[in-house]
Order: C-alpha cells, then structure tokens, then sequence
C-alpha cells in the first residue's frame, strides 16, 4: 500500500493547490479521506497532529481506546470510589460531560509521569504487577496492540 498511497497523496496534494481547490471542494474531501486512510493504517504525516491541531494520539484515544479500553472494562474498578480508587488511573464514565478528555488527560499524564509507565500500563493490562483487574488484554489482542501503539503515540509525543 505504501508507494501507492503516497503516490496517491501526491496526486492530490498537487491538484488540491490549483484555484479550484476551494473549502469543501473534491480536492479537499479527497485529501482529507486519503489523510484518514494514512491514519487508520497507522501512517505518519508527518506531524504531531492530524492537520487540525488534534495530537494523533487524541485521534488514537478517541477511536481505539476510550470506548474498547477504558469505557469497557477500565472504569469497572478504576473510579472514584471503586476497587482501584486509589490508584493515579481513576476515569470518568461516558455519561459524565468531558469524560474523553478528562480520561484521555489521566492517561498520558500516567505515561509521561515516569520513564517506564507506559511499560506498567502495559505490564498491568496482561495482569502482571499485581494488577489485581487480571488480565484484561495481551498480543495478539486488537485492544492491546492499540493500546501499545497509544503508549507509542504518547512516548513520542505525538
């Protein structure tokens, strides 16, 4: 897929440059499916944002781990008052306004606290380190390995 998308990529970035190219033009709506289809197959940019400000690591967050990750089975123990209250991981529920960016800001505020917190996030969610949530994800699980890849988009700060 590599040499055709950017060939692709090309195409369009030259023709979205002509003066035809107006907001909400073809051009653009084909440049902007062709960016999202980089994104979802896990390509780069170029950039630490998607072109609209957004960290790709909050476009990560949004699509494959607030709802499979930390809404399915995160906020069961790790809320104020549940079994992992104590713990620097404590979420919102979906139905509390903010609760995307307010998990989104817990969760890479744990990984950057310290040089290997991305590894325990990680550690804890195969049920290692004592996490007492058991094993909730581990390769070859889809959730894990987006979860190792938000772990990725964080570290780098993207």
């Amino acid at each position: 897929m590599g040499r055709y998308f950017l060939f692709c990529a090309c195409l369009v970035a030259a023709w979205s440059t002509e003066s035809y190219a107006s907001p909400g033009s073809q051009a653009n709506e084909i440049t902007d499916a062709l960016y999202d289809l980089l994104q979802s197959q896990g390509g780069s940019t170029g950039g630490g944002d998607n072109g609209g400000g957004e960290a790709a690591s909050f476009s990560a967050f949004k699509a494959d781990i607030s709802t499979p990750v930390i809404q399915t089975e995160c906020v069961i123990c790790h809320i104020s008052g549940g079994v992992a209250g104590n713990s620097d991981l404590l979420y919102k529920q979906q139905d509390e306004a903010g609760y995307e960016q307010h998990n989104y800001d817990v969760l890479k505020a744990f990984i950057t606290k310290k040089a290997g917190n991305g590894d325990v996030l990680l550690a804890n969610t195969r049920g290692e380190l004592g996490h007492e949530g058991g094993n909730l994800f581990s390769p070859p699980d889809a959730e894990y390995s987006d979860l190792e890849n938000f772990v990725n988009l964080v570290e780098s700060g993207k």
